[in-house]
Order: structure tokens, then C-alpha cells, then sequence
């Protein structure tokens, strides 16, 4: 509640007494004893109870509908019941639950194909038969049976009318001759690109509606990633090129027939588990810059890699993977942050890494202030778009602004929005940023640009 001014958000709680108590974390606020408890959930999640008019308690009633009914089909017979934004399994505070906030926001502008796409992917976080089995639940015996039933009749129709053409084509053409068909160029049929060109603009259109919610401070959860990518950016200070490391082959495998990997490194079981075709990971060499002549590679991470990021028991292991990927090959800056397939903008960042406390900020304030919209950074600091060596000459200025900071000095700014500095002596520096709230990193990165006279006051 102290950073709400500073960044131009309001409260809309209604007003009601709070009882003010201390934890190890500090002061903080908590709900009156007279709120239920799904009022006190909402509070602690920063909704006022009151916030929530009819269409949005329709919303949540509906979605709570097609969700349940979705469960049923993995035969799990468990009461499904709403706790502020959340749809929680069972009736103890430790069951499963998953956040439908962002899915109600959007849920107007959303197709019914995405609205389908979002309460399967809200019903395989809640069905404890999918999250125990790796893989889908398993079906009773007489789903199974129709099933089979049902392949069996589609294939004997398959059969016979293939049989019956073959017939007809022997007995009924002229002396048996094959039909001839003229021959032409080969024509492209937009129709086989319409639908994946209509996936992608519903997905970047989902994603930039999820990217708005992070603007205002929201979590999004593993239901709303559409349209998004993460990328790992790893830089170090030598001529040696990365993407040829042999470091890289403990982490990433090359998929075959493809240019794209896959990640085979046990430390990070939510990744290597995915086996799906469209898990892959670009690996792209990013050309040296700066004065420091920092080069290096960009990981990015698309398809079904992208949700144990939005995941907050599972981001820890996006973390692991940076700082063991940063140790084996030597990087010593870089940054790991999620942003919407097709944009330029770093939106929802969690790990940075530099050289010395001064160069991990400069990290941060390259990679979210520098990548922001509208950009922050005073044109000075920005260089021409026009210009191939605008990159390294931001980097330049923001590694000599930020160089003479000491661990201290990080340590103070980062924490006004949960941020942690780490890191052993003589080796690099991590900051990192917690899950709830994705837009910590992006605003920390602004207010230290403007503390260090690198972005105008707000």
C-alpha cells in the first residue's frame, strides 16, 4: 500500500476498519474479522469485495459451470466451488485452485474456441487425475469401450466406400482409362493458412489483453498464455561464441529434422516432461555490443514451455535453469523475462544477471525500461532507431550510470518492489523478482532509470 501512490493506483476498498499486525515480512493491512472468508481472500488478492458486479458474478457462475462439466469427463467426482477469483476443489483451504481472474476480464472478447481452449486448461490444473498421471486422465471402462466402438463403425464406413469407388471406377470409366485431369500450376490455397494465420491474431490478441492486466499489477496464471514467449538472454565478455558452447549440450538437445531444441536438463522436471511437437526452444547469437563487447545467445522458450512461467510453484525452475545455464557457459549478464509473440516489449521479467551489482541493474534497466511502451529512457540514452549501434551505445550508458552502485545501494532499490540480490563473492550478481505482481521488475527498472537521471521524472 505505501508504493500505490507512487505509481498512480488507487484503492477502491470500501470503507471498512483494518486491523494493522506485524509479520516477519513487516507491517501489513488485513481484512476486519466481520468479512467472510471469500471476502478476505478477494481483499488479500487486491479486489474489493465490492468490486464485483453482476456480470462478473455471472461470469464466474458460468465459468464454474463449464469447468465442473469439463471434470467430469476425467470421471473425477469432486465439488467444485468458487473462493474469490479462484475455483477451488473440495472443500479444505489446501486443495487444488486455479485463478480465473484474467479469464473473466477477457471472457466478452474472447472466441468460443479460446473460451473452449481456456476451461480445458482450467480443468487439467484442477483434476487431480491429470496432474498425478502426466498426461491425461484416464477414462472409465465404458468410455473406452464406446470410444472403440465408435473408431471401429468410422473405419468398415471408411472401407466400404473406398471399396465402392474402386468398383465404380473399373466398371464405369471408358475401357477401364484413368480419369485425366489437367495439369496446371500448383496453386496455393489460402485456406490452409487462414486458420493458423486466425490462431495467431487470437492469441496476440489474448496476450496483449493478459499484458494489460500485468500494466495494472495482476498475476497471470497458467490459463493465459496464449500469444505468449519467454526468452533468456546470456551474455559474457569474451570473443567465444556461445551458441557453438559445448556448455549448451547438457541443457538443450537438437530435435531432429529441425533447427529448434528441447530442454533435457533434470533440474527443470516441468520442461523436460512436456513431449509435445510444439515445445521448442530457438537458440539465436546475439552479436557483440557495447563497449564490453558483450555477446552471447537468446533462449526462447515457445508452445507448451511457456506455462510452467506462469506457474508460480514452477517458475523456480526457470530460475534454477538461468543460473545453471549462466554458470556452465560463463555468461556474466543477462535476463530472463516473458513477452507477447510479435512484440517488442519486455513485459513480465524475474531473473537478471551482471557482472558486478552495478552491471545486473544495468541488466534490469537494459532489458525492461529499454524494451518498454512508451519508452522511458530519454532519446539521449536511446540512441536512433536507424542505427545499427544504437544497442550498444544504451548499453554503454547505462553500464557507465549505474557503475559505481554497490551491493548496498542495489540492495535498497530493488527491494521497494520485492526485489533480491544474490550471489557468491567475485562471481555474478542475480536479481531476481517474485511471481504475484508481474510488473515488479518493469517498474523497479523505470524508477531506478529515473534515479539515475537515465529516464525523465514521472
Amino acid at each position: 500500500w505505501r508504493n500505490a501512490a507512487s505509481f498512480g493506483r488507487t484503492s477502491t476498498l470500501p470503507a471498512q476498519s483494518f486491523r494493522r499486525v506485524t509479520t516477519h515480512h513487516g507491517s501489513s493491512l488485513t481484512p476486519p474479522p466481520s468479512w467472510t472468508r471469500s471476502q478476505a481472500s478477494e481483499y488479500r488478492d487486491g479486489v474489493s469485495p465490492s468490486a464485483k458486479g453482476a456480470r462478473e458474478s455471472e461470469l464466474i457462475d458460468q465459468i464454474r459451470s463449464l469447468v465442473a462439466s469439463e471434470l467430469e469427463r476425467y470421471a473425477n467426482q469432486t465439488e467444485l466451488r468458487v473462493d474469490g477469483w479462484s475455483l477451488v476443489i473440495g472443500r479444505g483451504a489446501a486443495g487444488p485452485r486455479a485463478d480465473i481472474q484474467g479469464t473473466v476480464e477477457q471472457w466478452d472478447s474472447l472466441p468460443n474456441d479460446l473460451r473452449e481452449r481456456r476451461i480445458v486448461q482450467i480443468a487439467g490444473l484442477l483434476a487431480p487425475a491429470r496432474t498425478s498421471g502426466r498426461g491425461r486422465a484416464r477414462p472409465t471402462p465404458g468410455s473406452r469401450r464406446l470410444r472403440w466402438l465408435s473408431r471401429l463403425w468410422a473405419a468398415s464406413i471408411i472401407l466400404m466406400t473406398g471399396g465402392a469407388l474402386v468398383l465404380a471406377y473399373r466398371y464405369f470409366t471408358p475401357q477401364g482409362s484413368a480419369l485425366r485431369i489437367p495439369q496446371g500450376p500448383p496453386r496455393a490455397s489460402p485456406l490452409l493458412s487462414d486458420p493458423e494465420r486466425k490462431r495467431s491474431a487470437l492469441a496476440r490478441t489474448a496476450c496483449q489483453l493478459s499484458r494489460a492486466r500485468v500494466a495494472r499489477g495482476a498475476n497471470v496464471g497458467a490459463s493465459d498464455v496464449e500469444g505468449w514467449i519467454v526468452e533468456l538472454v546470456l551474455l559474457r565478455r569474451t570473443g567465444d561464441d556461445l551458441v557453438a558452447s559445448p556448455a549448451l549440450a547438457g541443457f538443450l538437445a537438437k530435435k531432429p529434422g529441425s533447427n529448434a531444441f528441447s530442454v533435457n536438463w533434470p533440474g527443470a522436471r516441468s520442461l523436460t516432461d512436456v513431449k509435445r511437437f510444439d515445445a521448442e526452444v530457438d537458440l539465436v547469437a546475439l552479436p557483440a555490443a557495447g563497449d564490453n563487447r558483450l555477446n552471447g545467445a537468446k533462449l526462447a522458450f515457445s508452445g507448451p514451455y511457456v506455462a510452467p512461467y506462469f506457474n508460480e510453484a514452477q517458475r523456480a525452475e526457470y530460475l534454477m535453469l538461468a543460473d545453471a545455464l549462466a554458470e556452465a557457459s560463463g555468461a556474466t549478464d543477462g535476463a530472463l523475462y516473458a513477452r507477447c509473440v510479435g512484440a517488442e516489449n519486455h513485459d513480465i521479467g524475474s531473473w537478471f544477471l551482471g557482472a558486478t551489482p552495478g552491471a545486473a541493474v544495468s541488466s534490469l534497466v537494459y532489458y525492461m525500461a529499454g524494451f518498454s511502451d512508451p519508452p522511458p529512457l530519454r532519446p539521449s540514452v536511446r540512441g536512433s532507431k536507424n542505427d545499427p549501434l544504437a544497442s550498444g551505445h544504451t548499453i554503454d550508458v547505462i553500464n557507465d550510470a549505474a557503475a559505481g552502485m554497490d551491493r548496498s545501494a542495489v540492495a535498497t532499490l530493488v527491494g521497494r518492489e520485492r526485489g533480491m540480490i544474490s550471489g557468491r563473492p567475485n562471481q555474478p550478481v542475480r536479481l531476481t523478482f517474485p511471481f504475484r505482481d508481474g510488473n515488479r521488475a518493469a517498474r523497479a527498472s523505470i524508477a531506478i532509470a529515473r534515479a539515475l537521471k537515465l529516464a525523465d521524472p514521472g
